[in-house]
This record gives structure tokens, sequence and C-alpha cells, in this order.
């Protein structure tokens, strides 16, 4: 069994005590009053005659109709329900920025909470399109992989706060690689990005990804939110009355649209400038996401948990109605004063005053167990068996067959037993040299709630990364044409992102450490190398006067980018200038 909102659960016991509290405290004042009001002597001839039975009956059944409906508030969860889903439409992955800035309150109730709110209301009018989450600050973070459950979505929604990130301030361009990233490049449907930011990036380049997203025809749809003009001060986390402050003055942030519509426009998309005011996400879907190119596929079997809320619900409902039907007061007994007739007798006198009595009945409330039968399991594992005996033995296309099969098959029933299938048919297709189809299922692993797997897959990514380049370098890197340079360093700087997110899972690993470190050594090797590649051929080639031209347009170049430099320039960038002017500064010799 699991709940929906089991923070109801913890309600029962205050407020059933409470209630109870309430009760006693009621009855108690009912007769402090009936006694001020009459005497006892007449109280049982003008008052009803109040019944301890019956009070208390009453008292178990709303202490029960309150019990039930918390219980039904908690959304209980449990047996297994299948369900037929047809994914129809686009890929759409949502990135909510979550950064402190988002708690700003020029938009009721925050920015973040206005994103949230707007994205939820979003999923009631999706009709089978695929959807993900990420959250981003300082770092993108997928919190829902693409899935049409989209309850799963709504909890991952539900989540967001400013700790979802795992490092602070805002890079909306790693975003936006992160769900590059998480997309199947050779899907065959419409994919676009849902951007939701106050758009105060901080030097990730974000147009630079979105021409990545723009090559991959991933259209991008921003919605910026806060005001532009006069921006709201950012309250210190668990305290909306103190805010943040630097060097003694408040921090005020304010909505960067400009830079949120370059991004859209960039990749065909639209961006919202949603401000401070109302929107309704729903307009942006039938204007241009209802209706995108969906891949045809077959339906789908979804197991979930079913919702049982009726059942406490309805015993609820049924306890305040035998609560209403159920009287506080005794049937009133009606004592005739008794006359000395002649020719009555005392027997006849007490059979004519004798009184009924009236039995009370209870409620019997029947709790029923459910059992939920799991499938059977035994042939997935049975393939897996059967691929890790191939394994072993070399014989990595049947074990690439038999992984394959066993995920199809997990993936329905066992989100983590399919990762692990997922991640052991990427290792076979490796040992092949099926790179692409190794690193989709590397990638899929890589998703897995086990952090030590993910933490596996990055590894094995980032290894796969580097053995290409190192097969691009070949055995001379000098020797290697000018054009394949660029895609052998992006190859290691891959290599090093996917050593460093496996880090990021286990941070225990010593491999992952050490062999960022060498995947470092290898760019600046190869970098250096060409560099001086570079500079021989171009002394070789160049004539002395036009490599004092060249030579004398450099230095003036480097003064000029000296002289805009911004404030927050890195350390980075001043040590590129200090190697750059070393460079020149060997070149005098030549022009000598």
């Amino acid at each position: 069994m699991e709940w929906t909102q089991p923070g109801w659960l913890y309600l029962i016991l205050p407020l059933s005590a409470a209630w109870l509290a309430l009760s006693l405290y009621s009855r108690h004042k009912r007769r402090q009053a009936a006694e001020a009001f009459v005497s006892r002597e007449m109280r049982s001839r003008i008052l009803p005659t109040e019944s301890s039975p019956r009070f208390w009956t009453k008292m178990l059944l709303r202490e029960a109709a309150l019990v039930f409906c918390l219980v039904a508030l908690a959304g209980p969860r449990y047996g297994i329900q299948e369900e037929q889903i047809i994914p129809r439409g686009s890929d759409l992955y949502v990135l909510i920025d979550v950064s402190r800035s988002m708690l700003a309150e020029d938009v009721p109730p925050s920015r973040l909470g206005r994103a949230k709110a707007d994205v939820a209301a979003l999923l009631n009018r999706l009709e089978g399109e695929r959807v993900g989450l990420i959250a981003f600050a300082g770092q993108a973070v997928v919190k829902c992989p693409l899935t049409v459950d989209y309850d799963s979505f709504r909890r991952s929604l539900a989540e967001l706060d400013p700790g979802s990130a795992p490092r602070g301030g805002t890079a909306i361009g790693d975003a936006i690689r992160k769900a590059l990233e998480v997309f199947d490049a050779q899907a065959g449907r419409d994919q676009a990005i849902l951007l939701i930011t106050d758009g105060d990036d901080q030097q990730s380049y974000p147009l630079d990804a979105a021409a990545v997203a723009a090559e991959r025809q991933v259209a991008i749809f921003a919605v910026g939110l806060g005001d532009a003009d006069q921006g709201a001060r950012i309250p210190q986390s668990g305290d909306a009355r103190s805010f943040m402050e630097y060097k003694g003055e408040q921090v005020w942030s304010k909505l960067d649209g400009s830079l949120l519509e370059q991004i859209a426009l960039k990749t065909s998309g639209v961006y919202v400038p949603a401000g401070t005011r109302a929107y309704d996400l729903g307009e942006l879907y039938i204007d241009h996401l209802q209706g995108r190119r969906g891949e045809t596929e077959q339906s789908r079997t979804r197991i979930r948990r079913a919702e049982r809320f009726q059942i406490p619900l309805a015993l609820g409902l049924l306890a305040l109605l035998m609560d209403l039907f159920t009287s506080r007061f005794s049937r009133p007994s009606l004592r005739p004063v008794s006359l000395e007739l002649p020719g009555v007798s005392t027997r006849q006198r007490q059979r004519a005053s004798r009184s009924a009595t009236t039995p009370v009945s209870l409620p019997l409330l029947v709790a029923c167990c459910l059992s939920v039968s799991i499938a059977n399991a035994g042939e997935p594992k049975r393939a897996i068996a059967e691929g890790l005996t191939h394994y072993s033995a070399e014989e990595f296309d049947k074990a690439q067959d038999k992984f394959a099969a066993a995920r199809e098959e997990l993936e329905k029933t066992d989100s983590r037993q399919g990762a692990i299938a997922a991640f052991n048919e990427a290792c076979a297709a490796h040992r092949r040299g099926e790179t692409s189809h190794a690193r989709e299922s590397y990638l899929k692993a890589g998703l897995a709630h086990d952090k030590r797997l993910a933490a596996a897959a990055h590894y094995n990514l980032g290894t796969l990364s580097a053995e290409e380049a190192r097969q691009l370098a070949g055995d001379q890197p000098a020797a290697v044409a000018p054009e394949k340079r660029q895609e052998i360093l992006d190859q290691l700087k891959g290599a090093v992102a996917s050593f460093r997110h496996s880090l990021d899972l286990q941070p225990d690993n010593p491999r992952a450490r050490r062999d960022i470190e060498l995947v470092r050594q290898w760019i600046r090797f190869y970098t250096d190398r060409w560099r001086e590649i570079d500079r021989e051929k171009r002394r070789r080639e160049t004539n002395l006067l036009k490599f004092l031209e060249y030579v004398i347009e450099a230095q003036r170049t480097l003064r000029e980018s000296v002289k805009h430099v911004g404030p927050n320039a890195t350390a980075n960038v001043f040590f590129e200038w200090k190697r750059l002017q070393q460079e020149l500064q060997e070149e005098i010799p030549t022009v000598r």
C-alpha cells in the first residue's frame, strides 16, 4: 500500500483527541447550564434525559467519520490496476528554474509556486504526449523521465523546491543541454522543451545550447516569470520576512525577457512574457503543441496502484449518517401521578405505571484484507542469466539479444530490473563496437533510481567517449587533420562530463576521479601539440612581412580584449590571455 498525501495521516491522533476533549467539555457545560436552570427534582420532568450509551455511541461514530475522511484524504492506493495507454503527439520536457530567485513573491504565491501550478494545469490538456521534468539551478537534474504516467509526473512536480538542484545559481544553458542529452536523438516524434524561468542566467551560454537544439529541430517554448521593471527581493530560505543581501544591500531579481526571446526565436519556438499576470499554458498547448507529429506506437499496458480512497470515504459518510439518525436523548418516560382511587389495587397501579425500555444498537465495522498477486518474472531472469553466460564466453551478440529481450519485459513490470538489463545490454553492445546503441542504453540505465547503477552507466559512457576520441586520434595524434580536431576534443570533454556525473552520484569512486584527470591531460596534450604544429606551419608558409603583420594584429586584438574585460571575468579568461601573450613573445625571435 502507498499513499498519495500521507501528511493527512499525521492529523488523525491530534484531531481525534481534540474532538474527544471538545465533546466532553461541551457535555460538561450543558450539564452546568441545566443545573443552573432547574432543580434536580424537576429536571427529569422538564428537560430530555441524556443517555450516556447514546452519547458515547455518537462520539464513536463521529470519531470514526473523522478518521475515515482523513484516510480518504491521504489517498490510499493498493492492488494492481492495468491501463491501456497509447502514446500520441510529441515529446515534451518541462524545464523549471528552482533557483532562489524563483522564491520572489512578485508573482503570487511565488514564481516557483506559480510555475508548478501552471504546469499542473497544463497536464489536464495533454492528450497522450510523453512529458518529462527537469529541475535546474546551477545544475540540471532529471526529476521525471519521459512518460505518459501523468500521476507520476505530478508527484515529481509537487516535490520541487530550491533543494531539488544540488548547486545554486541559474544555468539555463546546462538545463537545455541536459534535455537534449536525455532526448532520443533517433526518435520519430517531434520534440519540444518548455522552459519556465525568470531568465537570470549566469554564464551558462544558453544561446549556444539553443543553437544545438535548433540543429536537432527541438523547439523551445520559453515562459518568463517576474517583474521586468522593478523586480522583487529574494526571500531567505524558510523566512519570508528576511531577504538575501550582498555587500549590505538587498538583492533584487528582475525578469530578463530578452534572453528568453532570443532562445525561443533561435529554435523556432515561442516566448511568452507572462511577467506577473495570469497566463494559461493550455493556450500555448492548443496553439503550438497540440497536433505535432507523433510516432505511431502500439498501446502500452501501464500497471499502477489502484485508487482506493472511495472505501474510507464511503465508511466515513456511513458513520455520519448513522450519527445523524441516532438521538442523544432517551425516549421520555412519563410517570403518571398516582391517585388513590377507590376500587383500584396497588398491583393495578404498578401495572399502569410500568415503563418500556428502548435498546441502543451499536454499528459493527468490518475491515477486509486484500491480497495482491505479483506477476512471475521467471522468463526475464532466465534471459539475464543466459545473457551473462554468453557474455562470459565473449559471445556478445547473443548476450545482447538476451539482455534486450529481458529489458523489454522488465520495463513493463519492474523499472529497477529493467535498468539493470539496459546496462547489461549497453555493455554487450559496447564490446561489439555498436557505439550508438551502447550510448543509448547507457543513458537509459543512467536514469535509474539506484545511484550506484546510474554512476556505473555514466562511468562506462565516459569510457566510451574516451575510446572514440582515441580511435579518431589514432597512433599519431599530431598528424590528425585539422577538421577532426574539434570532434576529438568534443568527445574528450563529453567523457569528462560523464565521469564527473558518475562522481556526483558515487563520490567514493576513485576510478572516476582518476580518469577525469587523465582525460584532462589528454586534452591539454592534444591542444598544446596541435597549437605548436600550427605555429610551426604558419612560420614556414608565411613570408616575413605578413608574419610581422600577423603578430602586430594579434597584439592589438589582445589589448582590445583586455580593455573590455568585465568585473566578473573568471580566472580562466586571464590565464588564456597570459598564454596568448607568451606565444606572441616567443614569436619575436623569429621576426628578428
